[in-house]
């Protein structure tokens, strides 16, 4: 009796345990989604992965349902990947991302298969824009450079005897690339990438970007064409006109347009391009990160431009006098120049005095050595060998000596005595040499 009580009080934990484990708790929201192909039908029992959220398998008519994820102060969005399939929407920044607000209701999730050439012949619209938005959203942090690289001279004037004279300008960041048309926004390297995860070659998709950007379009649509090709001042000025009050499209359009500032050197513009993205979406990480990255780029300009704009002339007329320094240089190397004296004085005046407390007591050990002697007297080469070490000691003690008492600093330790009998222990060493 006892054991099938135990056994029914351990069935009833585990019922309860599995219960709390599979069926989820009542404040959690359940979204429900479904996954369609290109030919708009249901993609039975496929496997959706959700990142940070969890893998599930959708039923017979492609249907799952799962838990909102909880607002953490992290990046809100989350984004779908379907085994063996391209998630073609949602697509926010990414194929498959996106940040899901309240009211948005169920979620249906478009995909094609890999390597399918619909993908890219029918989608002519959708995904390749898609794509493009993925590499404009990915800003590279600005290459570390030379100021000369880095700034670009505005103005360069030349004196009536032809000699050229650099005058204090205004600088700004030059672009970020030498040459955009070779490699514009480094698309080679993410459409090598891209390319791999869709299943074409990066030839194909390639293809089907330079088809896409050549097709008629709207003025969100040209200029986004425009910044895939390298055309920046171009893309700009059309992102600009296209951008409108709806915060899904409004978001994507602000990121394009900070790019195309940024490819131009135009920091600050940029950045609040991507400021107001992000009002919109504060905390969509994409465009965070963006915003990281156009800071720094700010903050390793800025000290550039401040210490260009003090450039002195290289030359100067026979007849013009030269600039002046800026107000208060001189002061502060004055100072600079004190403090480091003062520093080295008593760097100075502490290895002296060290060095003659130290030589003090080998002297003192060594007239010690010497007495001793006196009482047992040791051979003679010892005896001579001892004194001249003692000698040499009390030399440098000596001169030490007169170099404390020049600077009116009485020395750390009387040594007087002790040279003294030092030169007096010459005399029993010239009797016993003879």
């Amino acid at each position: 009796m006892p054991r099938t009580v135990n056994c029914l009080a351990g069935l009833t934990l585990l019922t309860v345990v599995l219960s709390q484990r599979i069926v989820p708790a009542a404040d959690v929201q359940l979204i429900r989604a479904s996954v369609w192909n290109a030919d708009n039908q249901p993609v039975g029992q496929a496997q959706v992965l959700i990142e940070n959220v969890g893998n599930y398998s959708a039923s017979d008519f492609g249907e799952f349902e799962f838990p909102l994820p909880e607002p953490s102060g992290k990046d809100p969005a989350i984004r779908f990947h379907v085994i063996n399939w391209v998630v073609v929407d949602p697509c926010e920044f990414q194929n498959g991302r996106l940040i899901y607000l309240p009211g948005m209701g169920g979620i249906k999730i478009l995909v094609y298969r890999r390597g399918d050439k619909r993908l890219l012949n029918e989608a002519k619209r959708r995904f390749p824009e898609c794509v493009v938005i993925e590499m404009v959203s990915k800003f590279n942090p600005f290459p570390a450079r030379s100021r000369r690289s880095m700034m670009r001279k505005q103005s360069l004037d030349e004196n009536k005897w032809g000699e050229a004279r650099v005058m204090p300008v205004g600088w700004q960041a030059a672009p970020r690339r030498e040459s955009v048309a070779s490699d514009p926004l480094g698309r080679e390297e993410f459409l090598a990438k891209k390319s791999e995860e869709l299943g074409f070659s990066r030839e194909e998709l390639a293809s089907a970007l330079t088809e896409w950007a050549k097709a008629p379009g709207d003025a969100y649509h040209s200029g986004l064409a425009a910044l895939y090709e390298g055309r920046y001042a171009e893309a700009a000025s059309l992102i600009t006109k296209s951008i409108g009050s709806t915060e899904s499209i409004a978001v994507s359009r602000y990121v394009a347009l900070a790019r195309a500032e940024y490819e131009q050197g135009h920091l600050e513009a940029a950045k609040s391009a991507l400021e107001r993205a992000l009002a919109l979406r504060p905390m969509d990480a994409i465009v965070r990160a963006d915003i990281d990255i156009v800071a720094g780029g700010i903050a390793e300009t800025k000290p550039q431009e401040k210490s260009s704009g003090n450039t002195a002339l290289a030359q100067q007329p026979p007849n013009e006098s030269p600039q002046a320094p800026p107000p208060g240089v001189p002061a502060i190397r004055v100072i600079e120049v004190v403090i480091f004296t003062a520093i080295t004085v008593v760097l100075v005046y502490l290895l002296l005095h060290y060095t003659y407390k130290i030589l003090a007591r080998m002297l003192e050990r060594e007239v010690g050595n010497l007495r001793d002697r006196t009482v047992e007297p040791a051979t003679v080469e010892h005896f001579k060998f001892d004194a001249r070490k003692a000698m040499v000691i009390a030399s440098i003690l000596y001169s030490l000596n007169q170099l404390f008492r020049s600077i009116g600093k009485h020395p750390p330790v009387e040594v007087d005595q002790m040279i003294q009998h030092v030169r007096e222990s010459e005399r029993p060493s010239a009797g016993m040499g003879a």
